[in-house]
C-alpha cells in the first residue's frame, strides 16, 4: 500500500518500485560551506546590527565609537579569523632583470619586527621567503614572490602600507609600482618618495 509522499516508478512486467525512501531522501544534518549561518557577515549585516545596537560594540558606552574598527573585530569574531587582508605591491610592467635585494629587505622587516621568522622556499615557483611576525593587531605574513618583484601581505592595512612604502624605496625610480587588494577594491601607482601618509589617502580615495 502506498502511502502519501512516496514516489514510484513503474515498468512494463515488473512490480511497482519505491524510487524516493527513507534511505536515499533524509536532508542531509551535516552544516556545509553555503549555510547562511556559516557565511561571513556583509558590510549590510554589519553595519545593520551597529546602527540597531552601537553600545554592543567593544569600544563600549561612553567611549569613542569608531564603526571601522568595530566592524573588523565582528568580522573577526563571526569567522574565527584574525582581522587581516591580503595586500600586493609589485613592479607593473617588465622589471628588466631587477629582484629586490632581499637582506635589504630582511633587515627593514626585523627592524620593524623582530622576533619575525623567516623561511626559504628554495625551489618554488612562487615563493622564495616568507617572514611571519606578530603586530600589534595579531598574527602576520609576508612573503615575496620567487621573481623577487612582488611581495604579498597577509596584514592589517597600515602595516600593509609600510610594507609597500619599504618595498618601493628598494625599487629602482624607473620601474612602476602598483600597490592594491586582494579584491581589487583599490589599485594605487606607487610613486618614488611616497610616504605612508601619501599611500593611505591615495587608498582612501580609491577605495
Amino acid at each position: 500500500m502506498r502511502t502519501t509522499g512516496e514516489v514510484y516508478v513503474e515498468r512494463p512486467r515488473e512490480a511497482p518500485q519505491e524510487v524516493f525512501h527513507e534511505g536515499n531522501s533524509v536532508v542531509p544534518t551535516v552544516e556545509y560551506e553555503g549555510d547562511r549561518r556559516r557565511r561571513p557577515l556583509n558590510v549590510d549585516i554589519l553595519d545593520e546590527r551597529i546602527t540597531r545596537d552601537p553600545d554592543a560594540s567593544p569600544s563600549g558606552p561612553g567611549s569613542p565609537f569608531q564603526p571601522e574598527e568595530d566592524a573588523e573585530q565582528l568580522l573577526s569574531a563571526a569567522t574565527g579569523r584574525p582581522w587581516v587582508m591580503t595586500f600586493l605591491v609589485a613592479v607593473e610592467h617588465v622589471a628588466s632583470g631587477w629582484r629586490v635585494d632581499q637582506d635589504a629587505l630582511t633587515e627593514a622587516i626585523l627592524g620593524r619586527w623582530t622576533d619575525a621568522a623567516i623561511r626559504s622556499e628554495n625551489g618554488s615557483e612562487v615563493r622564495s621567503l616568507i617572514w611571519e611576525f606578530e603586530t600589534r593587531n595579531g598574527p602576520g605574513e609576508a612573503y615575496l614572490h620567487a621573481e623577487g618583484t612582488c611581495l604579498y601581505m597577509d596584514v592589517r592595512e597600515d602595516d600593509a602600507i609600510w610594507l609597500a612604502v619599504l618595498f618601493r624605496e628598494l625599487t629602482p625610480d624607473g620601474l612602476d609600482l602598483v600597490f592594491c587588494d586582494e579584491g581589487y577594491t583599490f589599485d594605487v601607482r606607487l610613486q618614488p618618495g611616497t610616504t605612508e601618509a601619501e599611500l593611505a589617502d591615495l587608498v582612501n580615495r580609491a577605495s
